[in-house]
């Protein structure tokens, strides 16, 4: 393969070149993705009524139907399905010391941050609480998505015990690359 095909892989055709196709690429997939498990009912799912939903090509909406398929298959679907009561879309506050999020030194390292965010899903089930974020980067193992989302995934947690008043026992990644669940 040239270097010039393999940049152009990475390269989004200009309109004129895609056939009249709309493509979606990118984050606006990871975008979509999210979306669409925002509106999936976990308890009754109907993957066909909201892929039609979709404003995407065929090649695009076969692949949110992969997507969402693997999720249906996945152990954590037997989890969130079996739970007490399902959150999607939670958005949380959190105060945190800027030393927290920066290497400071001086006495602004004190300073208080606000991080806001929105938790993907969270349920209940007989242990307390299970936290739940989705990517959809394209990765080879589990342990890049760890490493690259760990942190997050704590101030989430911390948000989430002081939203919820109750123990966090898990927390998961749901990665669609992989097409599993990472417990971190």
């Amino acid at each position: 393969m040239s270097a010039r095909e393999k940049i152009g892989d990475l390269i989004e055709k200009p309109d004129f070149m895609n056939n009249g196709e709309n493509k979606i690429i990118g984050t606006a997939y990871g975008t979509l993705v999210h979306n669409l498990m925002q509106r999936l009912d976990f308890k009754n799912p109907n993957i066909e009524k909201i892929i039609d939903s979709v404003d995407a090509d065929d090649k695009t909406k076969k692949s949110l139907k992969r997507e969402l398929e693997n999720f249906l298959q996945s152990n954590l679907y037997k989890e969130v399905k079996n739970a007490k009561k399902v959150y999607k879309e939670a958005p949380f506050n959190l105060e945190v010391r800027a030393e927290e999020v920066y290497d400071i030194k001086d006495e602004s390292k004190n300073d208080i941050l606000m991080i806001q965010g929105i938790i993907d899903m969270y349920f209940e089930n007989e242990e307390g609480i299970v936290l739940v974020d989705y990517k959809t980067d394209k990765v080879d193992t589990e342990l890049e998505l760890i490493k690259r989302y760990k942190k997050q995934l704590d101030y989430y947690e911390e948000a989430l015990a002081k939203l919820t008043n109750k123990k966090i026992v898990k927390k998961y990644i749901y990665s669609f690359a992989l097409k599993k669940e990472i417990l971190v």
